[in-house]
């Protein structure tokens, strides 16, 4: 009788004690596409802090057992825009579903935002784009043109020579908008 009730404590103790534990041993498993939601995205990297995790398969699919005290992930792929999620504390299976911007897509709505004349949300999403890639012709081009819609002149056309040489081929259009750079700078 005595092992019994012992037996039963041990039990209860151990089930209170996984129950209130805080890390979270759910399966966690999900997709990953683009941002059009549309496509899905291979080869995204999933870390937990600096811990690699996991790895998106040709469908853009992954899973793995959280155990970990933090519940926030990190996504990467080259290309992407860097994304951090939180996974709450459920007792069930979590499933996820993450979108990544592309830095075509980032490049494409800071363009439609200068066209708008929204300068505070292109120097937001050329913030953004800076983190995927500060050496692109496409952002020294973005950086001068939005330079140029702020009147900072001699900072456009730092920012287009860097356009122009980065470019592989210089094209009549950057050539033309060199002229109207250095026509506002001689003003």
């Amino acid at each position: 009788m005595i092992r019994k009730i012992i037996l039963n404590t041990i039990c209860i103790v151990l089930f209170v004690s996984c129950a209130s534990s805080k890390k979270n041993n759910n399966l966690i498993y999900g997709v990953v596409y683009d941002s059009s939601g549309s496509k899905t995205l291979s080869g995204v990297k999933i870390y937990n802090g600096k811990k690699y995790i996991s790895s998106t398969d040709f469908q853009g699919r992954f899973s793995f057992i959280n155990s970990f005290e933090d519940n926030q992930l990190i996504l990467k792929k080259n290309g992407y825009e860097e994304k951090q999620i939180i996974l709450d504390d459920t007792n069930s299976l979590d499933f996820v579903r993450v979108n990544l911007e592309s830095f075509e897509d980032l490049c494409f709505l800071c363009h439609e935002y200068l066209i708008k004349g929204d300068f505070d949300n292109a120097a937001e999403i050329l913030s953004r784009i800076e983190k995927i890639n500060i050496e692109s012709y496409e952002y020294a081009l973005l950086m001068s043109v939005y330079e140029f819609y702020v009147n900072n002149y001699d900072s456009s056309y730092i920012w287009l020579c860097c356009a122009i040489e980065r470019q592989k081929s210089n094209t009549v259009q950057l050539t033309e908008f060199k002229k109207l750079v250095l026509s506002k700078l001689e003003k």
